[in-house]
């Protein structure tokens, strides 16, 4: 992003009385950003400003607000990353209102990374740390890149989780990137940064939280993901605002389910009645969502490469069933190939696959690759 059009978008957004939408039909109205800097009162309320936002504005390029923090962008060395710009996480192109620039620390993000969110509540449960970490451990031995907000209780465990298994992760945070909230999570973020991982923020890095922030943040950790798997979720919880972001970015959402008697999971059996899918078991996560990763390591060879393991045509027949998705076994047993085994002749080849390591096994008689 050049230094002009990242000035413009800081000087607008700064600016009381614009959001992201006004500032982005102004940028859109010329073709000369340079004009901008001399537009008068007038030339404001021409474009369908009050007076009263005109003098906002007028105020705002006057104090040169937008060249004072690219200024301080550069003196601090923060990495800013433009809408345009090949390392802007590539699904955040797809919602209605992507920012025009995010700062970030750390490696940044490819086209060709697939990410996963996995959000919940800040006062979670056992049951619900055991199930985040267990679910971002096998999504990150897939090669997934696991995204959350940076927040005590199930955020925190994602991350912490991810890290621990050499995985990469992706915090996103509800306030700039010097201003780390809560401020616990500060040596958390520094170690995301430190093995690969990134820290993202649409906010200017001395900017420090804001109610507001936070559902904004939301909206973004929901965009950059292929999926949103909830962990415990109240009523009023920020995940299901997280959720709400991804069903309306047509994004899947998927919930971990848990006690009917216990308020922290209320939200999440409320998704499961809206038709998200409910995860049966913390293994094969990746093909429970049935969502096609890019950058993974589902690109792997799915025959065995070595000639000294004997793979029959009922094997093979199995896991040409299992490359559109898990399947149930008696879902596997009516494939032509197999139609001749018996219930226990199945059992005893998914067993023997399952050995191998060629199949994993999601929940009772389900299977997936």
């Amino acid at each position: 992003m050049q230094d002009v059009e990242l000035m413009l978008w800081i000087t607008l957004l700064s600016t009381q009385g614009i959001g992201l939408k006004t500032a982005r039909r102004i940028m859109l109205s010329t073709d000369n950003w340079h004009d901008l800097f001399l537009y008068q009162m007038t030339d404001w309320c021409e474009r369908g400003l009050s007076i009263e936002t005109s003098m906002h504005i007028r105020e705002s390029f006057i104090n040169k607000i937008g060249e004072c923090a690219v200024e301080r962008l550069h003196r601090e060395s923060i990495q800013v990353v433009g809408v345009d710009d090949e390392k802007y996480p590539v699904l955040l192109h797809e919602i209605d209102d992507p920012p025009p620039f995010l700062t970030f620390l750390g490696d940044g993000v490819t086209q060709y990374d697939t990410i996963v969110a996995i959000v919940g509540t800040r006062q979670c449960t056992a049951y619900g740390r055991r199930a985040a970490r267990e679910i971002a451990e096998d999504l990150q031995s897939e090669g997934i890149i696991i995204a959350s907000g940076l927040a005590m209780g199930i955020d925190q465990e994602a991350h912490r989780a991810t890290l621990q298994q050499g995985g990469k992760t992706v915090a996103v945070l509800g306030s700039g990137l010097q201003q780390v909230y809560p401020a616990q999570n500060r040596p958390l973020a520094n170690q995301i940064v430190a093995t690969g991982g990134t820290v993202y923020s649409e906010f200017l890095p001395w900017q420090g939280p804001q109610r507001h922030y936070f559902v904004q943040r939301n909206r973004l950790i929901s965009g950059m993901s292929k999926a949103v798997i909830v962990v415990e979720a109240g009523t009023k919880s920020g995940a299901l605002i997280t959720a709400d972001y991804a069903l309306s970015q047509n994004r899947d959402v998927a919930v971990v389910p848990g006690s009917i008697y216990n308020r922290q999971v209320q939200g999440c059996h409320e998704l499961l009645v809206q038709g998200a899918l409910a995860l049966i078991s913390t293994k094969g996560v990746l093909q429970q969502l049935q969502i096609t990763a890019q950058n993974c390591t589902l690109h792997r060879e799915v025959m065995p490469t070595s000639s000294s393991i004997e793979v029959t045509k009922e094997m093979q027949e199995i896991l040409a069933g299992l490359q559109t998705g898990y399947k149930s076994m008696g879902d596997l047993s009516r494939s032509p190939g197999l139609l001749h085994l018996t219930l226990s002749e199945m059992t005893k080849v998914l067993t023997e696959m399952e050995l191998k390591g060629f199949v994993v096994r999601i929940g009772p008689g389900l299977y997936g690759i």
